[in-house]
């Protein structure tokens, strides 16, 4: 018999569950749900469960209630012995994937992934919030079990300084705290009982639509891992997301390059990203986060002062981690500017940032001030052929000197990050300074001069009139910041766009000159254009 799946009560079917969640439970091909679908007389006995369970969530008038309303009914059920969503699945004929371990922590984590997995395949909440699975810790079995075995392992037992002792310990792990301060500047209360939550979200975390319970498992697996190193004190490659706006991939959902990973963003991007609007891209790097301090919680000593001399020791090592960040996230953008093409320059904006601890539940995100992106330039799209630039430049990139870093960034400022054409403008010949300055007098001659030579090395009538074009716009940068008179917009803007452009031209080829790149000070790198090195 057929059945019509999209009238009114289906379509609020879907919007609370899923497509993914209900093929989970209808044990269903993954895409196989579409309205003219034909269905076991099971698989309608469980749509009218979950048909029910909405009517229940549509007396709530909050949206966020109404989806912790239908999360924690589909979630794990002391009474029942599994979660809801899996007894669907196998009333439909499914089975459930398991997953054995010689490592007892990981043993007992999968066997609550199986129950974890279909709250991942849910839709996100209508704001950000913490997605973990939290039913599954009232009542489920293996919670004292994973519990005790935290604490045996000698690697994890760091994170719970002073804990009982674990071969005698029945708890859940609830009453068991911590207080933890992280390289990313991040401190706060660790609980055992939610360690188990925090790692089964960050299994999640890489999760697509098309992603299957195995690669659900992998991610678990992954997380215990970095959970480990980060126990150990050692600094962890984790993954950190900055959303993105003011590009499109067109015909490419995903490019890997060396130095970062471009992608359209999923579920789990955006609530990591705290419901940050207008991203309509991820960019993925990794970077080391480190455990500086563990130790027992002690609520009558976490007062404003100790907190405050606990930040001013680590405030060097907040510093390293902020530097390290942003020079990783300017590189991946550096890449995809230096990728462009003429006129189309594929300056992202970004709406946020967030770093993943898979050992936390809690979650912060570095939100622009902006609504809107802020940039001089329009969407760029980002299409197959301009996925083969960014992989050659990613590679070159990669020998980024130092010397060069406030080009990198004043270059990045001019397109992504100023309001202001000026600024732009302002920006952008700060990156001749930096790339062919000196301080030795003759600044805007001795500039100009690099610039031409480095643009034009074989046309004398073409080295002239760049010379003297670069002059003037040097001259121009000078007034301007002595209170001359502005251009007019349209002024200002043409001279915005040619400095940038110089910019980019003269990083491009310096990065095909490796003697100048390597050349620690401008001054000598100048000297060296001008005398035709």
């Amino acid at each position: 018999m057929q059945y019509p799946l999209y009238n009114a009560s289906m379509d609020e079917i879907v919007k609370h569950f899923g497509g993914p969640f209900i093929e989970h439970c209808l044990n269903l091909a993954p895409n196989e749900f579409s309205p003219t679908i034909k269905l076991s007389d099971k698989q309608q006995e469980v749509l009218s469960a979950m048909q029910h369970i909405v009517l229940e969530a549509q007396a709530h008038q909050d949206p966020f209630i109404t989806h912790l309303h239908v999360s924690q009914r589909v979630g794990y059920s002391s009474q029942l012995g599994a979660s809801l969503a899996n007894l669907w699945r196998t009333h439909c004929g499914g089975d459930l994937a398991q997953s054995r371990s010689d490592d007892a922590v990981e043993n007992a984590l999968l066997a609550l992934a199986v129950e974890a997995y279909p709250q991942f395949l849910l839709p996100p909440a209508p704001r950000p919030n913490v997605h973990a699975p939290s039913p599954l810790f009232y009542g489920h079995p293996q919670s004292q079990e994973i519990a005790k075995q935290i604490l045996l392992d000698p690697t994890l037992s760091r994170l719970f300084p002073e804990a009982p002792e674990a071969s005698t310990y029945e708890g859940d792990g609830m009453e068991i705290q911590s207080t933890a301060v992280w390289s990313n500047g991040t401190s706060g209360t660790m609980q055992l009982g939610m360690l188990p939550a925090a790692l089964l979200r960050s299994g999640a975390i890489k999760l697509a639509e098309t992603s299957t319970i195995d690669d659900y498992f992998d991610g678990v697996r992954r997380a215990l891992r970095h959970v480990r190193s980060l126990a150990s004190k050692k600094a962890t490659k984790v993954p950190a997301l900055i959303g993105l706006a003011s590009l499109e991939l067109v015909g490419v959902d995903r490019l890997e390059f060396k130095g970062g990973l471009l992608r359209l963003p999923t579920v789990r991007d955006i609530e990591l990203l705290m419901g940050a609007e207008n991203v309509v891209a991820v960019l993925e790097v990794e970077v080391n986060l480190q455990l500086l301090s563990v130790s027992p919680f002690n609520p009558i000593q976490a007062d404003d002062d100790s907190f405050m001399r606990r930040f001013e020791q680590n405030r060097p090592r907040f510093e390293k981690f902020s530097r390290e960040f942003r020079r990783t996230i300017d590189l991946a953008c550096l890449t995809m500017l230096l990728a462009s093409a003429p006129g189309q320059y594929i300056a992202p904006v970004e709406m946020a940032t967030a770093v993943h601890n898979p050992a936390t539940l809690g979650m912060s995100a570095g939100m622009s001030p902006y609504k809107y992106p802020v940039s001089t330039f329009g969407t760029t799209p980002v299409d197959r052929e301009s996925a083969a630039s960014i992989e050659f430049w990613a590679s070159k990139v990669a020998e980024h000197p130092l010397s060069l870093d406030m080009t990198m960034r004043r270059l990045l400022s001019a397109v992504s990050r100023r309001l202001d054409p000026l600024d732009s403008f302002i920006d952008a010949v700060i990156c001749w300074e930096n790339m062919f300055g000196t301080g030795e007098g003759e600044v805007s001659f001795r500039v100009s001069g690099a610039i031409a030579h480095l643009m034009e090395p074989s046309d004398p009538a073409a080295r002239k009139k760049l010379f003297d074009e670069v002059k003037a716009m040097y001259g121009t940068r000078s007034k301007l910041v002595h209170g001359a008179k502005e251009p007019s917009p349209r002024d200002s803007v043409d001279q915005m766009m040619r400095a940038v452009d110089i910019s980019i031209q003269c990083l491009r080829l310096l990065y095909e000159k490796p003697h100048l790149l390597a050349v620690g000070s401008s001054g000598e790198r100048g000297r060296m254009l001008l005398l035709g090195a």
